[in-house]
């Protein structure tokens, strides 16, 4: 074996390494990329163990990581063939990070005359794009004094590329993603072509800053194993709250003094898991239902029913919330402020509906995004929160602790599984969240 190659797999070996570790951990890299990686589990175009192990250490050397389909994208061809290549979601965020804002981009679609002079045919698709960035704007009005016209001018500083498919191309089944006509995947291509024009690729220093930033950085391969059947960015969302997670998890148990100071938190959460005397300017609306007597019912018995579906249960708090913003409810008493009743709704639903699941953030996040369209309890304001609060209905038993109302959790576990679901099908669409829709040159 050359020097020159035995030098370059050592490089690759040191660059691998520094974003997933030594051997060992490459090796669970592999396991899990084989497990979760759609690309690696193509059944049109499978691919082999040697291939997996190439792109995972192209990857690795690049500072990507292969199970993040909004940083790479990965796919073996009809040719057999295995094509590799940046995102578009990272390279608008690399431009967006490192060199700006741009304006709209402006689309054209090119006539006969057009794609003859680019030698492409009649039935062939392609798209022109051309923006500004917005810190050269400033720069139009200057050139306009030194006696450019206004186009002149323009042209001078705009930012234009490419994007085209062969007819046959854009005509197969899975050239655009569900719901994208094979028009916008084009755009996609001509918007990605206009970046990398003017701004290149970025570097593997770039991709790791751009990790740091987007708290991408700790995402172990561990942290992907629960993202099957999401979309890109949900699944990245998962592996980057999983992270935290189990961070938080391996400091509780590493760290004593962060420990005690964690412990000491959750007792002065746990200390406002009850309905506290609520000193306010004006009455707060919740209509409470009437919880069903409790039977005492055989093991074979169907589960008690709820008080409300989730969509009931949402739509009487929406209610209720309106009512109290038209009051101009607040929490007045300086003794009493928003955030102890805050605290209060995510220490009732952590500690008390989800306790001990290891996923009680993420539950928490779910229901009161499903309940008000705000993820974080901190986020919500008095006539929200009030509502929250009273529908918990924490009370105190006569051991002297603190209970959520029984009929408020079970609702509380139906919300959140029905948060699932809504949050499965609402990333279908949008334009960020669309399975392959990231990639503008995958061609199928």
């Amino acid at each position: 074996m050359e020097t020159t190659e035995l030098v370059t797999r050592a490089q690759e070996h040191q660059t691998a390494a520094s974003l997933y570790g030594d051997d060992a951990d490459l090796a669970e890299l592999f396991e899990a990329v084989k497990k979760v990686a759609p690309w690696a589990n193509d059944k049109q175009y499978p691919m082999n163990n040697a291939e997996i192990g190439l792109a995972i250490r192209r990857s690795a050397a690049m500072g990507l990581d292969p199970l993040n389909q909004h940083e790479v994208q990965i796919w073996k061809d009809k040719r057999g063939t295995v094509n590799f290549q940046l995102s578009y979601t990272l390279i608008a965020e690399w431009v967006r990070h490192f060199h700006g804002e741009h304006t709209e981009p402006q689309y054209h679609r090119l006539g006969s005359e057009e794609l003859a002079a680019e030698g492409l045919q009649d039935n062939d698709m392609a798209f022109s794009v051309t923006f500004l960035m917005k810190k050269d704007i400033a720069s139009l009005s200057t050139l306009v004094e030194a006696g450019y016209d206004a186009r002149q001018a323009r042209s001078m500083l705009e930012i234009g590329g490419l994007g085209v498919a062969r007819a046959s191309e854009a005509a197969g089944q899975y050239f655009a993603p569900a719901g994208r006509s094979p028009a916008w995947k084009v755009k996609k291509r001509a918007l990605t072509d206009a970046c990398r024009r003017k701004f290149g690729t970025p570097t593997r220093s770039d991709i790791e800053e751009l990790r740091r930033a987007g708290g991408m950085a700790n995402v172990k391969p561990q942290d992907w194993s629960d993202v099957q059947e999401l979309s890109p960015h949900d699944a990245a969302a998962l592996a980057k709250d999983t992270a935290m997670h189990r961070e938080h998890q391996e400091q509780l148990t590493a760290d004593p003094e962060y420990k005690a100071e964690f412990d000491e938190t959750v007792k002065a959460a746990e200390s406002l898991m009850y309905p506290a005397p609520e000193p306010q300017t004006v009455d707060a609306e919740f209509t409470e239902v009437p919880e069903e007597p409790i039977i005492e019912e055989k093991p074979t018995a169907a589960a008690p029913k709820l008080r409300n579906t989730p969509a009931q249960l949402r739509d009487k708090m929406h209610a209720n919330i309106e009512v109290n913003r038209s009051k101009g409810f607040e929490y007045s008493d300086p003794e009493h402020p928003l955030g102890n009743y805050q605290k209060a709704i995510i220490s009732n639903l952590e500690g008390g509906c989800f306790a001990g699941d290891v996923d009680a953030l993420d539950k928490r996040h779910a229901v009161t995004w499903y309940l008000t369209g705000k993820e974080s309890t901190l986020d919500l304001d008095a006539a929200e929160t009030v509502v929250l609060h009273k529908w918990l209905n924490a009370t105190k038993g006569d051991d002297g602790q603190w209970s959520v109302n029984v009929g408020a959790c079970r609702e509380a576990h139906a919300v959140y599984a029905e948060a699932m679901r809504e949050m499965g099908q609402a990333g279908l669409f949008d334009e960020e969240n669309v399975n392959d829709g990231d990639d503008p040159e995958r061609p199928f």
